[in-house]
């Protein structure tokens, strides 16, 4: 409408020329994304464009508070998207450790293959070298934690027939609880040496027993 109005065959007005070139020039502006934002931009922040703008300071002081909260709010972002990106690259670095820790039962075979090898070992070679062989073979498997090849290490002082039983014990209870949960094992002896003891020298019910047994487990787990 203002095109058509201030156009120079219609309108006989003295500034009527310059008025239409000013709305052409404007509607050129408005009809093109990019000249619209640039325009925008020239409102909102006309120091990064070198214009200088008449204003009062009531509205010198509206655009540097629009400004600032432009910019507090793009560091928040930007702050926001590095804990994010760190969050997922600790994630990334800690899933294939937590993959790779992950313990996979074998076969309860290979606890009987134990067993059968280390009393074949107990009858041709004696106690001393066959807790020797189990003891080495403890301490070179990388899976095993240090609680259980320091229960190996044990087993091997002992001697006899109660390190014999000793070491088949640590390898059965690895096979169930887990190569890496000796922490847990250890609870559970504990617990169950402490209840033997108490209903020893006192007559402990067997529910307090059990119940300290699983509030040990429980404890185990959740600091895992």
């Amino acid at each position: 409408f203002l095109f058509l109005q201030y156009h120079p065959d219609v309108s006989k007005a003295l500034q009527a020329d310059e008025a239409f070139k000013s709305i052409r020039n404007a509607y050129e502006v408005l009809s093109d994304e990019v000249s619209r934002a640039r325009y925008d931009m020239t409102l909102s922040f006309p120091r990064a464009t070198g214009r200088s703008w008449r204003r009062n300071p009531a509205q010198n002081s509206g655009h540097d508070e629009r400004r600032r909260m432009y910019r507090w709010a793009e560091l928040k972002q930007r702050m926001r998207s590095e804990r994010q990106n760190k969050a997922y690259s600790w994630y990334d670095h800690q899933e294939p450790y937590q993959e790779s820790s992950q313990y996979e039962r074998g076969p309860f075979s290979e606890v009987l293959n134990f067993t059968f090898f280390t009393l074949f070992l107990m009858k041709i070679i004696g106690y001393r070298a066959s807790l020797t062989i189990c003891s080495l073979i403890a301490l070179l498997d990388k899976q095993l934690d240090a609680g259980y090849k320091m229960g190996f290490v044990i087993a091997w002082f002992m001697g006899g027939r109660g390190g014999i039983l000793l070491s088949i014990l640590i390898h059965f209870t690895s096979w169930i609880c887990g190569k890496n949960n000796s922490n847990l094992v250890a609870v559970v002896v504990v617990a169950m040496w402490i209840g033997a003891n108490l209903a020893r020298l006192a007559p402990v019910p067997q529910g307090a027993v059990l119940a300290l047994l699983y509030m040990s487990i429980k404890l185990q787990v959740d600091l895992k």
